[in-house]
Parts: C-alpha cells; sequence; structure tokens
C-alpha cells in the first residue's frame, strides 16, 4: 500500500518527532517503516541493537518485531540476481539474524535491562528477580499492616532511614477514632500503587502548613472567578419567556412561572451574599407557599440551565458590588478544614513512607523488585547524568509507540535520554513518539494524558536548536519542530467516520483548554479508494449505502423501581446479533463492546438462550488464562450457588463440558437459579444424560466439601477430576503451561490461607482486586473461533471488527468518592470532617471539594477519549445500545457514556422516544460531513435508524397488508402477531384498553373480591389464591396461577379440533393435551386439578347449543386469531380466542374466561366490565363481515360450567347490529383519547 503524504513524513529521521495518529491511520506500519528505515541505513558497525523501540505490551512487541522480518522476507523476494542485489540480499539477510537481539521490548523490559546493568548502583543484588503481581500485592499489604501497627504503638516520634517525623497524640487520635482502620489502610494502599507521583506529595507536605492553606484559597478564588464569568456570559442567553412557554406547554398551563424569575434570583443571590451553598433552596422556598410552586421552581432550576450558573458564583464585571462583596465573604474564608486536612492527609502519608520502607526491606531480603520499582529504580539511576549518558550512547534512535499512555516517571526516563538539557541535541538520540492522546484510557493504571501534551512542547522546542525551514515535505511551523497528525484512516467507512467525527468533535470541544494539557480533536479523513470512489458517487443503491457505512441504535425503554433493565436489552441485543446471522454475517465479525464486566451475565444468559456462539475476551493476564479463568469460576460459584454467570463457566469449561443445545434445555427448567434448573434438569434426564449427572453431583459434593476444607485442598480435589485429566492428556502442547498456572494458583491460595484468611468470599475478593490491578492491556489473542467476541473496552484498544456493538452505555457511573489522592493538592478524605474540639459540629472539606471536582472532570474527559475508542473499532457497522428508564417525572437523565452520542448529535431523548413510538424502526436524519482523502469534503445527509423496543409494554410495529378468504369475501386485514398495548403509543390491546377504561370509570370497585382484598391486604396473593364469595374463605388454587390458568385453558381450547371428534369428546386425547400443555406452561397439575380442567372443557363443549355448532361449523373455525382494528391514525389490537359461525351462518366470537362467579349481580358486573371488549370485537366482525348485519360475542364462565350453574349463568352474550357500527367507532376512539390522556397525567 503507497504511504500518504503524512505518513511519509513520519519517516524523516532528521529531527526529533511526535506523531499523533488517528485510529487507523496505519500507526503501527509508520513506526514499522520508519525502523526498517534507520536499520537499512545503519553504518557498519552499528546494528539493530542500537534502536530502541519501546512497546505498551509484550504481544505488541513480538508483533512489531514479526513485521519488520516478514518486511525484509518481501525485499528479500523482490531481489533479482544482479551483484548489487546480491549484496542487498546478504545484508537483509544479516540484519534478520541481527533483529533476534533488537531491542524492542516494553518500558518495564528495557528498566529491567538497566538494572540489570548496574545492579549495585541500583542498590540491588545481582541475581535479583521480578515479582508478579500477586507477591507485590501480598508484601505492600503486609507491608502496611506492620507500618501502621508501628506508627500506633510507638511514642512521640518514628524514625526508619530517611524517614523521620514526629507524632503528634491528637492527629493520630483524630485519624484512629473519626476513621475506620480499614479505611486508613485502604488510603495507604492506594498511595502505594500511585508512588510515580510521591515527589509531588513529597513536595506538598514538606511545606508549611501556611503555604497549602494559601495554595486551597487561591483555587477557591480562581475557581470563583471562573463562575463569574460564565454566569455573565451565560445568563443574557437563557430566554426566560420561552422557559415559561416551554414549560406551560409540558405542563398544560397548570402553574405560571412568575414573571421576575430572573430578577428574584438575583436578589436572593445578593441577599445571601453569594454563598454557594444553599442558593438552590432559597429560590425554591420563595414560592414554597403557593400551590405547587416548589415543584415548578425546581423543575425550572434543573431544566432551564440556571442552576449550574447560580451554584457557582455571580454576574456582572469586575467591578461590581455583587462580585466584591463574595470576594469579601471569601476573604473570611473558614480555613480550620483545610489545616485539618493537612495535618492528617501528611500523617497519613508519613505512615505510607514507613509502609514503603518495611515493603523495600523485605524484597531486599527476597531479591525481588516489582513493576512499579523496575521505572521508579530505573529513573533514579538516570538521574545520575554519568549512567544516562552511558545509556544513551548505546542508541543512535528511540521509537515509543502508544505514548497516551505513559505516566511521569516514564517520560523522565525518556528524558534523561533523548531530552537532556546538559548534553547538546546533535549528542543525543533522535526520539520519536507516537500516539493518539484521544486514545488516553488507562487513567486507572496511572497514564496521563497531559504528558503527551508536555511532550510535543517540549520536543518542539528542542528542535529549534536544530535551526530548521520550511520544505516541500514540512510546509507548516507546527512540522517544521517535530509535531505531525496521521489523519488518514484506513479502518473506517466514510459515514462513520463522518459519525464520529461529529459527536466527538463537539464533545471534546468542552475540555480543549483545559489547563492539565488540552486535547485537540483531529476529524478522521477516510483513505480507502474504493470508500472514497463510492462516496463520489450519486444515487446510491441501498447496498452501495451500506458499503459506505451503518450507524444504528437500539434504544431500550423500561419504567417501575425496577433496576433490571439490562435484562431486557440483552434480550433486544441478542435478537438483533440473530438478526445479523440471518442476513449472513459470520459471528466472528461481530463485536460486542462494554464498559463493565457487571452486565454481561444478562448477556451471556440471552446468546445460550438463543443458541448463539460466543467468547468472552479478557485481557491476557495470568488471571485471564482460561485454566485460572475456570478455577476462579469454580470457587466462585461454590461461595455463591446463585452466582449463574460462574456456573455457566463452570459447566462449559473441561470440568464438565456442558453444550449449548444442552444449555437450552437446562435454562427451560423450573428455579429461581442456574443451579436449581440445572439439579432439576438431572431429576428428568439424570439417567439418559451422564454429563448432567456428573456436573451435578461433582458440585454438590464441592458445596458440601467447602464447609470442611481449605480453599487450596479444595482446588486439588477438583483437579483430579477425570474430564480435567483427560482434557490435560488431550492438550500435550499447552500441558507443561496449564499446569504451571495452576500451581501457581494454589500457591496463591495456600499463601491466602496463611495470612490468617480462610473465607472463601474474602479470598475472592482478593481475587478480584488482583484481576483489577493486573494487566489488562495485555489483550488476549482472539482466535478464529466461529463466535461472537465479548470484550470490554480497554481489551478492544488497537483491534477492528467489521460490526460493533456497544452495550449497555446508559448504565450507571461508579460514584466519585473519597479518599483522593492528585498531584496538585495532595491526599482528601471524605467531604466532611469532624474537626477536633469541636465536638459533632461538621465542617466543610473545601480540599475534598476542590480534589473531588478535578477527579470528576478527569473522569469525565476520560470516558469521552473511552467512547472515541470504542466507536473507532467499527468497521462498517457500528451499533449503540442503551436503555432509557422513565419514572414518574419523566425520561430519567441519560448518564454520560450514553448522552455523549445525544449531546454530540443535539438529540433530544423524550422527543426521540416519541417518534420511535409511533414507528418503532424510526430513521432520524443526521448532515454529516464526509473527509475523502484529496478531496474536498461532501456533506451528506444520512438516516440512522433507531431500532426501538419499549419495554414498557414490548411494543413492535411490524405491520404488512395480506389478503385473505374468509367465506368467499376477500377482505383487507391488517395481521400482527407481535403488538400488544403501549401506555405512550397509540397501540392498544382490546384487553388493556377495556381494563383502562374500566379503572377510569371505577367499574371496579364493587367488586366483592377487590374490596376483599384491599381489606386484607392480599393483593400479592390474588395469582396463588381466589376468594370464595359464598364463604368469603381465602382457598389456595391448588399450584396454578391465574395467569397460568387462563392460559392453559385457551391453549386446550386452541386444539379442540384434536379433543372434539364427530360431535363428542375423545376423553384421551383431550388428557394428552391438557398434560402436553402443563408441561409447555412449566405447570405442575395435580390429580385433582387435571381432571377439573378435563371436565371443564368437557362440560363447556356439551353445552347443546355450543355442541350443534361445532358438530356442523368446527371445520372452519379460526383460533387465537391475531388482528389489529385501525381506528383513525391508531390501532385496538388482539387476539380472538374463537372466530366460528354460528347455525344462521354468520360469524361470532367466542372468548374464554375462567373466573368463577355465582351471583347474578356478579354476571351482570362483569358483563358490564368487558363490554368495550365485546364492542371492539364486534366493529372487527362488522368491518370483516358487513352484510351479516347482526354479530354475537359469548364470553363462556368456564369455571361456572362446572359448578353446575344454570346454562344462563355459563355465558355471558352480546348482540350488536351493523347500524352500530359508527357510533362504536366513536365510542372507541373516545376511549383511546381518554387512556392517552389519563395516562399522560
Amino acid at each position: 500500500m503507497n504511504l500518504t503524504s503524512e505518513q511519509k513524513k513520519a519517516l524523516e529521521l532528521d529531527r526529533h518527532l511526535v506523531v499523533t495518529a488517528n485510529a487507523g491511520s496505519g500507526k503501527t506500519k509508520v513506526l514499522v517503516d520508519r525502523y526498517l528505515k534507520i536499520v537499512e541505513n545503519l553504518p557498519e558497525e552499528l546494528s539493530p541493537q542500537n534502536i530502541l523501540a519501546i512497546t505498551f505490551t509484550e504481544q505488541a512487541a513480538a508483533e512489531m518485531k514479526q513485521r519488520v522480518i516478514k518486511n525484509i522476507d518481501e525485499k528479500i523476494t523482490e531481489l533479482g540476481d544482479t551483484t548489487s542485489d546480491l549484496e542487498q540480499k546478504k545484508k537483509y539477510n544479516k540484519l534478520k539474524r541481527q533483529l533476534v537481539y533488537a531491542n524492542i521490548l516494553t518500558t518495564h523490559s528495557f528498566c529491567l535491562n538497566i538494572l540489570r546493568d548496574y545492579p549495585q548502583e541500583a542498590n540491588l543484588p545481582p541475581n535479583f528477580t521480578a515479582l508478579d503481581d500477586y507477591k507485590q500485592n501480598l508484601i505492600l499489604n503486609t507491608a502496611v499492616s506492620d507500618a501502621i501497627n508501628t506508627y500506633l504503638e510507638t511514642q512521640n516520634s518514628l524514625e526508619f532511614g530517611e524517614l523521620n517525623f514526629k507524632i503528634e497524640e491528637e492527629i493520630r487520635e483524630k485519624l484512629f477514632v473519626d476513621y475506620k482502620y480499614k479505611f486508613i489502610y485502604d488510603i495507604i494502599v492506594k498511595l502505594l500503587y500511585k508512588r510515580d507521583i510521591w515527589k509531588e506529595l513529597k513536595s506538598i507536605y514538606d511545606k508549611p502548613e501556611e503555604e497549602y492553606v494559601q495554595q486551597i484559597r487561591e483555587q477557591v478564588y480562581s475557581l470563583q472567578n471562573k463562575a463569574f464569568s460564565d454566569f455573565q456570559e451565560s445568563l443574557p442567553q437563557i430566554d426566560f419567556e420561552e422557559c415559561e412557554i416551554e414549560y406551560k406547554k409540558k405542563h398544560k398551563g397548570k402553574y405560571k412561572i412568575p414573571n421576575k424569575v430572573k430578577e428574584t434570583i438575583l436578589e436572593i443571590c445578593e441577599a445571601e451574599n453569594y454563598q454557594v451553598e444553599g442558593i438552590e433552596q432559597k429560590v425554591i422556598d420563595v414560592y414554597a407557599e403557593k400551590k405547587g410552586a416548589s415543584y415548578l421552581l425546581n423543575d425550572l432550576w434543573n431544566t432551564s440551565g440556571i442552576k449550574q450558573l447560580v451554584l457557582n458564583g455571580a454576574i456582572f464585571s469586575p467591578d461590581s458590588k455583587y462580585r466584591n462583596a463574595l470576594l469579601e465573604q471569601l476573604e473570611k474564608f473558614d480555613d480550620r478544614s483545610v489545616r485539618l486536612q493537612f495535618q492528617l492527609a501528611r500523617e497519613v502519608f508519613n505512615i505510607a513512607q514507613l509502609a514503603d520502607f518495611y515493603a523495600m526491606e523485605e524484597k531486599r531480603k527476597i531479591g525481588g523488585i516489582d513493576f512499579d520499582d523496575m521505572l521508579i529504580l530505573a529513573r533514579n539511576l538516570l538521574d545520575n547524568p554519568e549512567i544516562a549518558k552511558s545509556v544513551a550512547n548505546n542508541y543512535t534512535h528511540i521509537l515509543i509507540d502508544e505514548f497516551q499512555d505513559t505516566n511521569a516517571i516514564q517520560y523522565d526516563i525518556v528524558k534523561s535520554l533523548a531530552l537532556r538539557e546538559d548534553i547538546p541535541i546533535e549528542q543525543q538520540p533522535y526520539l520519536f513518539i507516537v500516539g493518539d492522546d484521544k486514545q488516553s484510557i488507562y487513567r486507572f493504571r496511572n497514564a496521563d494524558v497531559s504528558i503527551f501534551n508536555k511532550a510535543r512542547e517540549e520536543i518542539k522546542e528542542k528542535n529549534k536548536e536544530r535551526k530548521l525551514k520550511k520544505n516541500r515535505e514540512f510546509t507548516s511551523e507546527e512540522e517544521v519542530l517535530g509535531s505531525l497528525n496521521l489523519t488518514t484512516t484506513f479502518r473506517l467507512t466514510p459515514v462513520i467516520a463522518a459519525f464520529v467525527n461529529k459527536i466527538c468533535k463537539k464533545n471534546f470541544a468542552k475540555y480543549e483548554n483545559n489547563e492539565d494539557g488540552s486535547i485537540k480533536y483531529t476529524d478522521l479523513v477516510c483513505g480507502r479508494k474504493e470508500h472514497i470512489d463510492l462516496a463520489l458517487k450519486d444515487d446510491l443503491t441501498s447496498e452501495e449505502k451500506k458499503k459506505l457505512g451503518e450507524v444504528k441504535f437500539l434504544l431500550t425503554t423500561t419504567s417501575g423501581e425496577s433496576d433490571d433493565e439490562n435484562v431486557n436489552e440483552a434480550e433486544q441485543v441478542a435478537n438483533y446479533v440473530k438478526l445479523l446471522l440471518n442476513e449472513g454475517n459470520k459471528p466472528q465479525d461481530i463485536a460486542i463492546l462494554y464498559r463493565a464486566r457487571t452486565k454481561v451475565p444478562e448477556l451471556v444468559y440471552q446468546f445460550l438462550k438463543n443458541g448463539i456462539s460466543y467468547k468472552i475476551i479478557s485481557g491476557g493476564g495470568f488471571y485471564s488464562q482460561q485454566e485460572v479463568y475456570d478455577l476462579i469460576n469454580y470457587l466462585k460459584f461454590v461461595n455463591d450457588r446463585t452466582n449463574d454467570l460462574a456456573l455457566v463457566g463452570v459447566l462449559r469449561s473441561p470440568f464438565f463440558n456442558i453444550s449449548n443445545d444442552e444449555f437450552c434445555e437446562i435454562f427451560m427448567e423450573k428455579g429461581d437459579n442456574l443451579w436449581e434448573k440445572l439439579q432439576e434438569n438431572n431429576k428428568k434426564n439424570g439417567t439418559s444424560n451422564c454429563k448432567i449427572k456428573f456436573a451435578v453431583e461433582e458440585l454438590s459434593n464441592a458445596l458440601s466439601l467447602a464447609q470442611v476444607v481449605s480453599i487450596s485442598h479444595l482446588l486439588r480435589i477438583l483437579l483430579r477430576s477425570g474430564n480435567w485429566l483427560t482434557y490435560l492428556k488431550k492438550d500435550k502442547v499447552n500441558a507443561t503451561k496449564i499446569t504451571q498456572n495452576i500451581e501457581k494458583f494454589v500457591e496463591i491460595a495456600r499463601d491466602f490461607q496463611e495470612r490468617d484468611f480462610v473465607s472463601y468470599a474474602d479470598f475472592i475478593r482478593e481475587l478480584d482486586r488482583l484481576i483489577e490491578i493486573s494487566n489488562e492491556a495485555e489483550a488476549e489473542e482472539e482466535g478464529n473461533e466461529e463466535a461472537v467476541k465479548l470484550l470490554t473496552i480497554h481489551s478492544s484498544k488497537g483491534k477492528e471488527f467489521p460490526i460493533v456493538i456497544l452495550y449497555s452505555l446508559n448504565q450507571r457511573s461508579a460514584n466519585i468518592s473519597a479518599p483522593f489522592v492528585d498531584k496538585k493538592n495532595g491526599i482528601s478524605f471524605s467531604p466532611e470532617l469532624n474537626e477536633a474540639g469541636l465536638g459533632s459540629k461538621e465542617i466543610t472539606n473545601l480540599v475534598a471539594k476542590i480534589s473531588k471536582k478535578y477527579e470528576q472532570q478527569a473522569e469525565d474527559e476520560e470516558l469521552q477519549r473511552l467512547i472515541y475508542v470504542a466507536t473507532t473499532r467499527a468497521e462498517r457497522q457500528l451499533v449503540i445500545s442503551g436503555t432509557v428508564k422513565k419514572t414518574k417525572e419523566g425520561w430519567q437523565k441519560l448518564n454520560p457514556a450514553f448522552s455523549f452520542f445525544f449531546d454530540g448529535l443535539e438529540w433530544e431523548i423524550g422527543g426521540l422516544i416519541e417518534l420511535c413510538e409511533k414507528k418503532p424502526q424510526w430513521k432520524q436524519t443526521v448532515e454529516l460531513e464526509l473527509k475523502l482523502l484529496g478531496h474536498e469534503s461532501k456533506k451528506t445527509n444520512e438516516e440512522i435508524e433507531i431500532i426501538f423496543n419499549d419495554n414498557n409494554d414490548n411494543v413492535k410495529e411490524n405491520y404488512q397488508e395480506e389478503h385473505i378468504k374468509i367465506d368467499g369475501n376477500n377482505v383487507q386485514v391488517y395481521f400482527n402477531d407481535d403488538v400488544i398495548y403501549s401506555e405512550t403509543g397509540k397501540i392498544f390491546s382490546f384487553s388493556s384498553l377495556t381494563r383502562c377504561d374500566n379503572m377510569l370509570n371505577n367499574v371496579y370497585e364493587t367488586a366483592a373480591d377487590e374490596f376483599f382484598k384491599n381489606k386484607i391486604g392480599l393483593h400479592k396473593l390474588s395469582s396463588d389464591y381466589f376468594l370464595d364469595e359464598k364463604t368469603f374463605s381465602l382457598t389456595e388454587n391448588i399450584g396454578l396461577s391465574a395467569l397460568d390458568k387462563g392460559n392453559l385453558y385457551h391453549k386446550v381450547f386452541e386444539q379442540l379440533r384434536s379433543w372434539f371428534i364427530n360431535g363428542s369428546v375423545c376423553q384421551e386425547n383431550l388428557r394428552k393435551i391438557v398434560d402436553e400443555v402443563s408441561y409447555e406452561l412449566n405447570c405442575e397439575l395435580s390429580d385433582k386439578l387435571k381432571n377439573e380442567v378435563i371436565q371443564n372443557c368437557k362440560k363447556t363443549v356439551e353445552i347443546d347449543f355450543v355442541n350443534e355448532i361445532l358438530r356442523h361449523n368446527l371445520a372452519d373455525a379460526k383460533f387465537e386469531y391475531d388482528l389489529t382494528l385501525a381506528i383513525d391514525d391508531n390501532f385496538v389490537t388482539g387476539a380472538l380466542d374463537c372466530l366460528i359461525k354460528n347455525l344462521d351462518g354468520k360469524y361470532e366470537v367466542w372468548d374464554w374466561k375462567t373466573n368463577v362467579i355465582y351471583s347474578q349481580e356478579k354476571i351482570d358486573n362483569m358483563k358490564k366490565i368487558y363490554e368495550l371488549q365485546a364492542e371492539i370485537y364486534s366493529c372487527f366482525l362488522m368491518s370483516l363481515f358487513p352484510e351479516q348485519e347482526e354479530y354475537a360475542v359469548k364470553l363462556f364462565l368456564i369455571d361456572n360450567i362446572n359448578k353446575n350453574e344454570k346454562v344462563e349463568n355459563c355465558f355471558i352474550e352480546y348482540k350488536f347490529h351493523y347500524s352500530e357500527k359508527q357510533n362504536i367507532e366513536d365510542m372507541i376512539k373516545e376511549k383511546i383519547d381518554n387512556a392517552i390522556v389519563k395516562i399522560r397525567i
């Protein structure tokens, strides 16, 4: 592939270069080509060992070396047999041999090599070893415990090595009385994992207390001044009249916003001296006496944009009296909390340094260093100019990949080699760093995105010494000074690239001027010729449009108090994946990305249920090795037998090898969780399915053993499983590695026990923490399995997939909470502090508040970068999925990850849902700007499909018109199998519209059972009990709920032709059908209840007129007939239990009811309840068969039939005439309008 002009510039070797590479821009190719160009031009006395290439992971290092060798092989193949070509071949073959020792490695490996060369200077034994994550964690935790104990036992002062500090009893008492031991312990552990900023922390706590207080005061002033500016600029933009109009529209003008809201707010601000705290409530309190005003003002406050403006300050110019009033308040700045925080934090940092001292002593004893030590000790070594010069002289060029994930210590190491002030630039190696600050997503591993920008500026400054000028290649000042961009993407299709540009450009702009290092968004430019040619065409076909890329939204809604909305979304995603597979897409082309693994269990369940092959891809560290992952799952299940995801993992593992088909059977069983379902399946199929039987026996045994044996002992027993040993024998290639991993895991468990921890729950929590701190960036090899890939967004970095689904984007983010540790303000605890000497009085902790603000902003910025990474993994289709919840107040505010898209597109969620409710597969037009390499931008209007699933009632609107023949008439009818009632849409089921109408008219108020249940509080028992009206006693429903009972009868009558044969009931067939239906519904029927069902069905069809009609017209009858009736713009939809001709040849509707009703009064009431439903049925009949003129609807009270009631009490009949059609349609329309109004209110 030919290089772009941008890529060619990145291959220039005459200056330091910092390259910002967009997603899919060929960064790795540039890195490899640059490396190859350098080695090809090396002097004879030098070799590839004189080039240092730093990568982020070992996997990336291995891949880079392989690609360099592959490129050399290709060059050798292209050469002929001339003398010069043979000479060149010889040179390339020599390079290949030398590449075995090439310095292409990770930062940690490079630092380890330096320490191996200078062990004495680093105060290390020559044969030191690198500790793994677990050993590091074990040593640090022990050191923290020892340090705290020493601190608590020591009087006056502590002195260890260079550490020397006085212990103040008052501060010590406050630390360990006001705060829990574990809280202090956790802060210290956190500090030990952030040693990259200890230099800054020491600087903070070595300074006088007064200096620190002044620093915080200045930050408060700075923040407040910014608030002044923001408020002053923003307030004039608020259209209060428009706010009032919108509010009236929304609330039907029920309340009126005061005309002088703006002035009132300003008056209150002035009266309160612009104190930040409490202004919101003051504004609301002004109107509290007026009816509804508190709600009104609160709503205005949160929706009009006033809240964020008022809470942070005031308006007007710098010399305003209002502004000066606030500054006066700040002069009275209460510094007590700041002083107290400084004293407590300094003490905690001292204990952390003591813990570090203990940890280093222990590591020296065993001759080991951890990964953080490698960086810190190497940095300290390179602070020595002689050592730094000696190391730097080994290299002519230094290349660093993924530089956006660098931290301060790593950059210090780089600077000591290539950006030194004490060495002339021509004597230093050329530095080439490449990365994308928009893809910096490892802040939780202490990566600092501001380093990228800092390095760019320092490289530009250093290049000035070279006195370079503009030329044909480098045409701008930025390029001359070494700052380049690779904007062209060869991964993303034009539409996806334009979509990402649109949403990211707007969102990234919010933080463009961040003082910690701004990130300027650079547009993605499409570089693939076939895409460019297609994008420039007009009048594309639908298939050609697909080739330009597709963006879709899967929008799921839910309501109520339930928090399990992700279950519905998982089902929606699984259905969409099935659709993709049915369209011919391969499973391995689909990747589902998510932010956190907490949402995976529901997705896995839906995939297993639907027979979709999947593979969960995690990091490539020790804890993600399959054999270790299986053992962790086993222990998680033993600890919590309701952990379905863990049990799925165990059953799929070599322990049991349960197939997807077997899983589908298991999931069909009864049970609250997978373990109960598995046991139930074993009861039925254990004798025929040996695997299921074996699994239940082994798992039951493990659950029992866990009560009496240690964790390591249990692991040994589990690993003696026949299946596991067979698996090891089969996998001879990896058997040794697998065995070593298992032994290491058992050793970890044994070490854990020796620390006096014996709880499985404690061990699992420990494992979760170790997994969290292990290297997730070392991505697992994907393999070529035909399976949908499930992985975190972090694990997807560096990968690409034809189809990407971003799952559960609207999940709640974790709350930002103390303790905070940052290099600006140090350590801060909880938002409130109880000051020593003030008893229980709480004082505001300004340090924590400011630190939280910075922390929240940093989290928000990283979330934006995470979304950029996620969206740029997609090659040809990007699907964004999220669930939105509706509450009494309206649609819940979107969480940041999901709102990223809506903000970028300037969509309002409520309005979009309204459109989707009318048409669930709504297409929203979006203006996009296609950026095409070598061409001007092209603006286009693209349709983004929103696939909507309203889980309030699961609305779907896939109507199709069909022509059917009924009684010789060709009738046009709407058919729809799936549409049911939607409260917020305009589609109503027969039964739901009836129910809504009855509630509006309080029809149920006279029902004795409703009254009685209300009085004795038995609503929740309504499905398991029924009320005997004769005795007013509660009778158990013999194991069958009301819902199951109704479904049972409907399904049995649906098969009426199979058990009503030649005018009589075939008892054997009826019994068989009852058994089959009860099994299908997962209902266990006692013999008594089964006989009752059979008798009810039998007696129903033995009613004289029923029997007569069935004998003549059963063959042409239609059962469970799904139809939709159009009423103006609305639809009423439902199923007819039975559509059959009577003896006069006229169609009528039969409906089966299972209500038990004895008195005529109750029958009359029931007739009233179902009157609307009958009218809807009749309207449908009139539309189909207008020539009939007369129509009947019969409701059969099945339970009454078997109670020896009179025939007239066994059914309710409604009669209608065609002349009533218009009146009935008008009445139905009115009912729909009433229902919509009622629901909206």
